[in-house]
């Protein structure tokens, strides 16, 4: 018989024996194969001991070796898949088979000694909940070592992130004993004070009326969102995503879900808008038309706000439902603090509304879940429906995550009868309308309705899986994880800005839940599930922290705000533990809040962003705005790179293959190539093919060139040519470059859905200017640019 003592190191093995895969994965020089098979193994062991436990819990007690046998078996399962996989193409099965018995061995012991362990030290009621704390503990602890540490996380084509991360240790350790110790360590001070505090605090706060607190909790959200719009992004788009959105809500509101392509695409392509067969940008639908509505009220800064103030009041009502009126204002009040949030919300980002809808569909589903009327039950399966088909016309990954957990959560539910079943009909029905939509519009513009503009503009490396990325980066199994891991720790620090990290937080809320509670499993599955399939998509996607599981961010933070309740279950009622447990919280938010210590807390995030992205915060010229200056021709001078790029892009050559080719290739020869390219514009077979074998391999050396754009690369002063000192010289004139994005904008719209109105706005391409001169002849040309010789920083408008 094991003694008690021996479940934590029981549970500490087992998750050692788990977390192999880094250490194998890396081995032999990282070798992708290997990498991917031991995924594979670790997933389908995972997925094998899921399966027995599911199967054999009907019969009553599951035996730990019982469990082993099913992770070993599942993890074995694997080898029918090698065949259908790229990595493994021609290397033999049989070779890889003892680094699979190995990985499988490992998985499945540790599964059982984890199970041992957890089965001695927690009982069977909060089992659930404390498996979820030990993957909490784990996504909090793992990372900083494993991130803080490793020298290549460039070369793995990931955003480095380590310096934040440095920042964030520092602030979680110093800052937890130095800003919230001291508070915490005042509870232990003997007499009822506390109790006598807290109690008439928490009646004056369960004593507003609901449509009072609903009241100030929306138009609060929004105000302190538009705030946040204001003071960090002046209410602009600062992102080449938003502006894509942008400009294509302005196509939806001319009357066209696509333009016809410009005949000069290169003087008004961005990043993210596709400029051939059609131009729009390259998102679903479903963002573009949520701008509209804020493009049309000449507001579109403000909508964000909105939602965001809804996403919270949906909170607010699914935690009513789920956990009661308490625990549902002090869910609200942390969501509505929360610097992610309100960041988010300020800007034009597509994640705001799509967070919105899937929080709808949550306020909805406990109503589903305990409703006793056909009525209820079919307006709660419409509101689910509906919203999660309008997530997925907005962001297609997330509404889908939010489809499958929900979905199994519906048919998981009890009393299963032919009422629930049509309720579940309509909820597919509900679904499926805006789905048509989006298909219908992907059908119109992309001439299939499952082609997305992703992979018009990127190709069809652009899905998840572990597959080499549009730029011919590999997104292997080890970099899946790492993305992963970096996911879950950034939001340590952005979430909320405590010195506290948020997981350890909730870990220790579900440590000492006396039992798992159903909502709280599945906020966690929803988190998971949105890390997890995050971790398989290959851009590395940041902007205020992970975006990319911004829609999850609602159900965190929920749990933070519950985990003091469930904390406070397991202490006795002005004991030490119970005071800490409802003072944890508070403390944070007011050390966040309310302390000044840039880069850290809400005021040091708020002032970082106020003050980058510059170049994208800037407004048209006053002489044109005033209409002093009319009829003319406006171009935006970008630098070197950004210009050999669009003249790239408007030769035809890929989104993909032009960034390769400018990133390896000599900046000087690659131009000479584009020239020739240009002088033959109806000869496009081969373009690309052609380019490349024209361009010279840039390698850095003691004669590379440095210009004013350090991603123009010239390798010698050899390659020099008349045409590429006339582009460097370009930039030698300015003092700064001007962002094109913003001032695409400014651009009108004629009712031929061509570029039209008094003023329009094009990139300065240099010699390629002249182009335009027969299609704008009649206009006053001028240059935007930063005079080299200025009294300021800011842009003139030059004849």
């Amino acid at each position: 018989m094991l003694r008690r003592g021996s479940a934590t190191g029981l549970v500490l093995a087992g998750t050692g024996l788990g977390l192999l895969f880094a250490p194998i994965a890396e081995a032999d020089g990282g070798i992708r194969a290997e990498q991917t098979l031991t995924l594979l193994v670790i997933v389908g062991g995972l997925a094998g001991l899921g399966m027995t436990s599911l199967s054999l819990r009907q019969r009553g007690f599951v035996r730990a070796a019982s469990l082993g046998l099913g992770t070993l078996a599942g993890a074995l399962a694997t080898f029918a898949l090698l065949p259908s996989i790229h990595d493994f193409d021609g290397l033999p099965i049989r070779a890889l088979a003892p680094r699979l018995l190995i990985v499988a061995a490992c998985v499945a012991v540790g599964n059982v000694l984890v199970v041992a362990g957890m089965r001695r030290a927690f009982p069977r009621a909060n089992r659930a909940a404390a498996y979820a704390a030990l993957m909490l503990l784990f996504a909090t602890l793992f990372p900083l070592p494993m991130l803080l540490m490793r020298p290549d996380v460039a070369a793995l084509n990931i955003v480095d992130v380590r310096t934040q991360l440095r920042a964030g240790a520092y602030y979680w350790t110093v800052g937890s004993v130095i800003l919230v110790a001291p508070f915490l360590a005042v509870l232990t001070l003997p007499g009822d004070w506390f109790e006598r505090w807290w109690n008439d605090l928490a009646a004056w706060v369960v004593g507003i009326s609901r449509s009072s607190f609903v009241g100030a909790l929306l138009l609060g959200t929004f105000a302190l969102t538009a705030f946040f719009a204001w003071y960090s992004f002046d209410r602009r788009p600062t992102t080449a995503d938003e502006i894509a959105q942008l400009w294509h809500a302005r196509i939806l509101l001319s009357r066209h879900l696509a333009l016809p392509p410009d005949p000069n695409p290169e003087f008004f392509a961005i990043d993210n808008i596709v400029d051939r067969p059609v131009w729009m940008s390259q998102f679903p639908i479903g963002g573009p038309a949520v701008l509209a509505i804020g493009v049309l009220f000449r507001a579109a800064w403000l909508l964000n706000p909105v939602l965001t103030a809804l996403t919270t009041w949906n909170v607010y009502r699914f935690c009513v439902r789920a956990y009661g009126e308490g625990q549902a204002r002090a869910a609200a009040l942390v969501l509505a603090l929360s610097p992610l949030m309100l960041l988010m919300g300020g800007t034009h980002m597509n994640h705001t509304p799509t967070a919105c809808l899937v929080t709808l569909a949550l306020a909805a589903l406990p109503v589903w879940w305990s409703a006793e009327s056909d009525a209820a039950l079919r307006r709660s399966a419409a509101v689910i429906g509906v919203s999660v088909g309008a997530a997925m016309a907005i962001r297609p990954l997330d509404g889908a995550i939010a489809t499958v957990v929900f979905g199994l959560v519906m048919l998981a539910a009890p009393r299963r009868d032919a009422r629930r079943a049509r309720s579940l009909l309509i909820a597919i029905a509900g679904g499926a309308i805006p789905v048509a939509l989006l298909l219908l519009a992907n059908w119109r513009t992309t001439g299939s309705p499952t082609r997305f503009a992703y992979e018009v503009l990127w190709g069809a490396n652009h899905s998840l899986g572990l597959h080499d990325d549009p730029t011919g980066h590999p997104h292997t199994a080890w970099r899946a994880l790492l993305l992963g891991v970096k996911y879950a720790t950034q939001l340590n620090w952005i979430a909320t800005t405590w010195p506290v990290p948020i997981t350890l937080i909730i870990a220790a809320g579900l440590i000492c839940a006396r039992r798992a509670n159903r909502w709280d499993m599945l906020l966690l599955a929803f988190f998971a599930a949105q890390i997890f399939a995050y971790s398989f998509y290959w851009h590395d996607g940041q902007f205020i922290g992970p975006r990319f599981v911004f829609t999850a961010v609602p159900a965190l933070l929920v749990l933070a705000a519950r985990a003091p309740v469930m904390a406070m279950s397991r202490f006795r009622e002005g004991s030490t533990g119970w005071r800490i447990a409802i003072a944890i919280i508070p403390v944070c938010l007011a050390v966040a809040w309310l302390r000044r210590m840039p880069p850290y807390g809400v005021q040091g995030i708020a002032r970082e962003f106020r003050e980058s992205r510059s170049r994208l915060k800037l407004d048209p010229p006053r002489e044109i705005s005033s209409g002093r200056v009319q009829n003319a021709l406006v171009f935006v001078q970008e630098g070197a790179a950004t210009r050999l790029l669009h003249r790239l892009w408007g030769l035809g050559v890929s989104r993909p293959d032009a960034a390769r080719l400018l990133s390896e290739s000599d900046a000087c020869s690659l131009l000479n190539a584009v020239i020739a390219e240009e002088s033959a514009p109806n000869d496009t077979t081969g373009r690309t093919q052609r380019i490349v074998q024209r361009a010279t391999p840039f390698h850095p050396s003691r004669r590379t060139v440095r210009v004013p754009d350090p991603n123009f690369h010239v390798a010698d002063s050899a390659s020099m040519t008349p045409a590429c000192s006339r582009e460097v010289a370009i930039d030698f004139r300015v003092r700064n470059t001007v962002a094109y994005g913003g001032l695409l904008l400014e651009n009108e719209l004629g009712s031929d859905g061509r570029i039209a109105g008094s003023a329009i706005y094009v990139m300065n391409l240099g010699d390629r200017n002249e182009t335009l001169r027969g299609r704008f002849g009649d206009r006053h040309w001028y240059r935007y640019e930063v005079p080299l010789r200025g009294a300021d920083s800011l842009p003139a408008l030059v004849p």
